[in-house]
């Protein structure tokens, strides 16, 4: 009976640290399926944005074709 009663302190303890270990590492675990998470929804937005760049770079050269255009028609005119 003695063995047993030194015995159960003991295996209380290791049994509260091995599962604080295993809530330590579940929590450890969702942390990093968060930062996945959150990367993922970086790189979506950064992807959107290129997106949009590219876009309105698209109608920068657009409008300046268009304005081009208008310039040359105006001196045409004008030399005329």
């Amino acid at each position: 009976m003695e063995k047993a009663t030194k015995w159960e302190p003991e295996g209380i303890k290791g049994m509260e640290s091995h599962d604080a270990y295993l809530i330590a590492s579940q929590l450890n675990l969702l942390d990093g399926q968060q930062d996945t998470t959150y990367v993922a929804n970086l790189q979506m937005e950064l992807q959107q944005a290129r997106d949009r760049v590219t876009e309105l770079e698209t109608e920068r050269r657009a409008a300046k074709k268009k304005l081009d255009h208008l310039f040359k028609k105006l001196a045409e005119e004008k030399a005329a």
